[in-house]
């Protein structure tokens, strides 16, 4: 389970024990009256909205959070636990600090792999919505129309086509075509859908017949793009299995060496 969908059924009907003990510090939380605006948690918000859709940034935040400082006192007591069973030390207190601060930032770690692979994908989406879109521009269909055909065919579980049927649904409910795109936009938060909106607000306003050129030029630049990446996530795996190859280089190495060795000393 993704942190993003962890966070949403924790404010479901059926939370778990764990769950409910984040939710019991979150409350805690709330009730001191704190304002979330620093750098680190205006961050944190913009971070969550765009895994969860947004809605309730604060309570989100003060979820997050709680879920830090659960953390920290598990690590705490973990290391309080090795105490109890040792004789306990300075070395233990300086282990005991060291484990508290990296499980408060376990959290914001699983945060930002989790946006990181998000955009990533978005990228790598992109392109085949493009391709889409221009095609049914070109056979004279509306821009709207067009939006409501990818969202309607699409059978692809993504986050490019969850953002797509959202804005397609606020449309219909009434929203404003720009706000709707603009949404979108900031749902997203990838500059290649940004540039994409300001051409299609430009469109929209002004009427262009180079509109589809542009798109065309556009998705061209974003299957560039989207090779490069896959080129750059080909090289980091191979780069990956390395230190597994080397570690099992090792263990054949202490294989093979260690009987000579013990042979020797005993020849000794």
């Amino acid at each position: 389970m993704s942190y993003a969908a962890w966070l949403l059924k924790m404010n479901s009907e059926a939370p778990d024990y764990k769950q409910r003990i984040i939710l019991v510090l979150a409350r805690v939380l709330g009730a001191i009256k704190r304002h979330y605006d620093s750098p680190y948690c205006m961050k944190t918000r913009l971070k969550l909205n765009e895994l969860t859709g947004g809605g309730r940034p604060v309570l989100y935040l003060k979820e997050h959070i709680a879920l830090k400082l659960t953390a920290s006192f598990a690590g705490v007591a973990l290391s309080l636990l090795i105490a109890a069973f040792s004789s306990f030390d300075m070395s233990i207190a300086v282990f005991s600090a060291v484990v508290s601060v990296l499980a408060a930032y376990l959290p914001d770690t699983l945060l930002d792999r989790e946006v990181k692979q998000r955009r990533m994908q978005l990228r790598l989406d992109f392109p085949f919505f493009l391709m889409k879109l221009s095609l049914l521009l070109n056979t004279g269909m509306g821009l709207t129309r067009a939006w409501t055909r990818i969202a309607a065919d699409n059978s692809i579980e993504s986050h490019l086509y969850r953002e797509v049927s959202k804005t397609v649904m606020e449309i219909t409910s009434g929203k404003p075509e720009s706000k709707a795109y603009e949404d979108f936009a900031k749902r997203c938060r990838v500059d290649e859908v940004s540039r994409f909106v300001s051409i299609l607000e430009q469109y929209r306003r002004k009427g262009s017949f180079e509109f589809v050129s542009l798109l065309k030029h556009l998705a061209g630049e974003c299957w560039e793009r989207r090779k490069n990446m896959i080129s750059k996530l080909a090289e980091e795996s191979s780069t990956r299995l390395l230190f597994p190859l080397m570690l099992i280089f090792i263990g054949i190495m202490i294989i093979v060496i260690a009987p000579a060795v013990i042979s020797l000393r005993n020849i000794k």
